[in-house]
C-alpha cells in the first residue's frame, strides 16, 4: 500500500506539469480524459514501484555483471506450491490495467500494438531488475502479456458495450 500512495504523490507531481504545458500549449483540457491520463501516470509509477524499478533500488544498487550472469539462469519455472501460483497471479493482475487502460489513453489502439508496447515495458522491467540482482523469469513475461491481454479484452467488452448503449 505504501507503494500506491508513493505513486500518488510522484503522479501527482508529474501530471501537475502534464496539464501546465498543456494548457502553455492551449490544448483543450478535459476532465474525463485528464482522470483517465492521470490513473494512467498513476498506474506507471505503481508498477515502476511494485517491480522495484524506482523506490526502493536506486540505479546505484544495480550491477551490471548481475546483469550478464542473469543470462545463465533463464529459467521456466513450474508452479510447485501455493506461493509460486499466488506469484503468478499477481503478475498477471498487474498487467490487466495496462491493456485496459493503454488503448482508451492512446485512442482505440489495436491488441497488436497493446502487445508490443507491453513487451517492450516488461522487458526493459526485466532487464533492469536482472541488473539489480534478480532472476530473469521467462514465466513472468508470458504471465504479464496474459495480463495485458485479459485487460485488452475487458477494454474491448466495455468499448462494445458503451457502444451499443450510443447507438440505441
Amino acid at each position: 500500500m505504501a507503494m500506491v500512495i508513493n505513486a500518488f504523490f510522484i503522479s501527482v507531481i508529474i501530471f501537475a506539469v502534464y496539464l501546465i504545458i498543456k494548457k502553455i500549449i492551449k490544448k483543450k483540457i478535459s476532465i474525463k480524459r485528464s482522470l483517465l491520463e492521470f490513473t494512467f501516470i498513476w498506474y506507471v509509477f505503481t508498477l515502476l514501484e511494485v517491480t522495484g524499478i524506482i523506490g526502493i533500488h536506486s540505479m546505484t544498487q544495480y550491477k551490471w555483471e548481475w546483469f550478464l550472469e542473469s543470462f545463465d539462469v533463464i529459467k521456466i519455472i513450474i508452479p510447485q506450491d501455493g506461493g509460486e501460483v499466488a506469484m503468478l497471479i499477481c503478475n498477471c493482475v498487474l498487467f490487466v490495467p495496462f491493456g485496459f487502460l493503454l488503448p482508451i489513453i492512446f485512442q482505440r489502439m489495436k491488441i497488436i500494438r497493446v502487445l508490443i508496447i507491453t513487451l517492450i515495458v516488461i522487458l526493459i522491467i526485466e532487464l533492469l531488475q536482472a541488473a539489480g540482482g534478480r532472476m530473469l523469469e521467462v514465466n513472468d513475461i508470458v504471465i504479464n502479456l496474459l495480463g495485458t491481454v485479459i485487460g485488452y479484452m475487458l477494454y474491448k467488452l466495455c468499448f462494445d458495450l458503451q457502444k451499443r448503449k450510443n447507438e440505441k
